[in-house]
Formats: structure tokens, C-alpha cells, sequence
């Protein structure tokens, strides 16, 4: 256990039970909004792993959601551990949850964070993200204006995207 007692909160997100595993993501996504040094001790407690198996393998939408909002706040501004998530196997499926009703604005923000760079974004083109972020931004919403400025960031990922593949 560290200082930020993430440990038990990471040993958590490997729990049989999806509420477990779902609240151990809720804290992990608050603790790790808005200060560099708790996403440090969450990464290298070794978060990174088991919230993407979340994503591959998450019950329900609430729960992908949520370590996709922790995956998100670890990559802000972070290329290591974007790098760590690339490498984790996330980019097929954050893809893939373009298409989702729940957890689709949430990934679309993670992408925006992992394609900064080239390579990461003509991957993420190849796996289809372009289609599916145009129609996520034209997906209606019961309460457009909550989700208004994430959907916004999908626009990075969709300017790339035609840039490399303008038709």
C-alpha cells in the first residue's frame, strides 16, 4: 500500500463482483482528476492493466464508464502513461465503445488523449474511430448540454483522422 492507499482500491478492480470493481473505479476516477502526484502512485500501483481488462470485460456501463474515466485522467498530459495504456490493448476497445451508449463519451475522450500522436491516431483511423466519432457528435443526448464539452474533444481525433484519410 502507498500513500495515496490506492493498492487495495487497484486490487479491487479485479474483484469477482462489478459493483466492487465499479466503486474501486468511481474512487480511483476521483482521486486521480486533479493531482499529478495521485496519478503517479495510481499508475505505478499498476492500475493501468486492470482498468482496460474492465473495459474488455466490464458487466455493465456504468462500470466501463468509470475506468474509462480513470484511464482518461491518468492520460491527460501524461505520454508515459499513454504509452502504458496504448500497450495495455485499449485502443481496439475504446474504438469499439464509440458505438455504446454509455461509456461512448468517456471513450471518445480517452482516444482524443492517446492521439496525439501520429502512429496512435492512423491506428486508431484503421480500427474505425473516424465513422464512429462523426456519429457519436450527432448521437442524440436526453441532456446535450452535460455532455456537449467531451463530445467537443472528439473533435482532435476526428481532425486527424480526416487529415489522414480525407474522403
Amino acid at each position: 500500500e502507498n500513500e495515496t492507499g490506492s493498492s487495495p482500491l487497484i486490487r479491487s478492480l479485479t474483484s469477482i463482483a462489478q459493483n466492487i470493481r465499479a466503486r474501486a473505479a468511481d474512487i480511483l476516477a476521483c482521486m486521480s482528476f486533479s493531482d499529478p502526484k495521485i496519478v503517479e502512485h495510481i499508475t505505478f500501483a499498476g492500475a493501468v492493466e486492470p482498468l482496460v481488462q474492465i473495459l474488455w470485460k466490464g458487466t455493465f456501463g456504468l462500470e466501463v464508464t468509470l475506468a474509462a474515466s480513470v484511464l482518461n485522467n491518468l492520460a491527460f498530459n501524461n505520454p508515459q502513461n499513454c504509452a502504458s495504456i496504448i500497450k495495455a490493448g485499449a485502443l481496439p476497445r475504446l474504438v469499439q465503445l464509440l458505438k455504446e451508449d454509455q461509456p461512448a463519451v468517456k471513450a471518445a475522450s480517452v482516444l482524443a488523449r492517446l492521439c496525439m500522436s501520429n502512429e496512435v491516431a492512423i491506428e486508431a483511423v484503421e480500427l474505425g474511430a473516424i465513422e464512429s466519432l462523426t456519429q457519436l457528435l450527432w448521437r442524440p443526448y436526453p441532456d446535450r448540454s452535460s455532455h456537449y464539452v467531451q463530445i467537443e474533444k472528439t473533435a482532435e481525433v476526428k481532425d486527424v483522422g480526416l487529415k489522414l484519410n480525407p474522403n
